[in-house]
């Protein structure tokens, strides 16, 4: 029921009633309850006495450049926000063909083809976190397996860090609460040469948007009883990310293999057993054991060490 019009009025708001809401919309008390009810949900409004209502400044994705701007990041993070887009992914590519700098964050409250890995569609409702970070490591494209893991470590550690709950990193590219899916990420790249352009972060984090039947997910929402104010966990997922990049682009070398620890530490997939689907369309059994610093799962078969690349992955599922 939610619309572009409806949040843009609660944003004139500090505090309103439904009498105001229903003065304003024109709408009966009824369809005014229904819109109260879901902007409680969503976490975009807070009750704070009988009748009153608290627009959540911390929740309004609109607002992430002010909150950003005092980030003392090595990146310079700032956001373009926009209310539906197809995809934040491709509008972050346009951006980067036209020489966008780095730490620019598209963000959007829905997404109407949002896609992952292979093209697989992403369902991108209101009340999640949609975004593509655009990054510029003058690296070889060989680093985007490793990058694809440190953004996962990124997530699972700002969201623990939030909400002191257990998210896990499942190689190659998802952070899993309860054994669900509670964000994907979808790392692309433009070469320029035999080095990296641009690199598309893109991460989709069910904050708190529900998940409808069939889908394999969980909502932050969803674990902690409640809604979450998003802005704060973006903020901290890109304080943790800049400490990462920066290791990663000056070539600390010696700290990579303590942020490795770190990865193996949240990993979802060591000690699992595994069936792993190749692009080629051969299929991998065995038990996952290790993660090298390049990025690949080490996989033993019958006493047999085998390294499977992030690129070589269709399917990794749990036996």
């Amino acid at each position: 029921m939610l619309t572009h019009r409806i949040l843009k009025l609660i944003k004139k708001y500090k505090y309103f009633t439904k009498e105001e809401l229903m003065l304003a919309l024109g709408m009966n008390k009824s369809m005014i309850d229904a819109i109260i009810n879901e902007l409680l949900q969503l976490g975009y409004i807070s009750k704070i006495d009988k009748g009153l209502y608290r627009y959540e400044s911390h929740n309004d994705l609109s607002q992430l450049n002010e909150f950003l701007s005092k980030l003392n990041t090595r990146i310079h993070f700032s956001s373009l926000y926009f209310y539906t887009v197809s995809s934040t992914q491709l509008i972050a590519r346009d951006l980067s063909e036209n020489n966008c700098p780095e730490g620019t964050i598209v963000i959007a409250e829905i997404q109407t083809k949002g896609r992952g890995r292979h093209n697989r569609s992403w369902f991108s409702p209101m009340g999640g976190i949609w975004m593509t970070i655009i990054l510029r490591p003058n690296f070889p494209p060989s680093i985007i397996p490793l990058m694809n893991l440190i953004v996962g470590l990124a997530v699972a550690k700002a969201i623990n860090n939030e909400y002191n709950v257990q998210a896990l990193v499942k190689w190659p590219n998802d952070v899993i609460i309860n054994d669900k899916k509670v964000c994907g990420i979808l790392i692309e790249c433009s070469l320029k040469g035999n080095l990296i352009d641009y690199l598309l972060v893109g991460i989709g984090i069910n904050a708190n948007n529900s998940i409808p039947p069939g889908i394999d997910g969980i909502s932050l929402k969803d674990v902690l009883g409640k809604p979450i104010l998003r802005i704060p966990l973006i903020m901290n997922l890109c304080k943790i990310l800049d400490h990462y990049y920066s290791l990663l682009v000056d070539r600390n070398a010696h700290e990579l293999p303590r942020v490795l620890n770190e990865l193996k530490l949240l990993s979802h997939t060591l000690g699992k057993e595994v069936l792993i689907v190749l692009d080629s369309g051969k299929h991998i059994r065995g038990k996952a054991t290790d993660i090298t610093l390049s990025g690949n799962l080490v996989i033993f078969i019958n006493g047999k060490r085998l390294e499977v690349a992030y690129h070589e992955v269709k399917k990794l599922t749990y036996l």
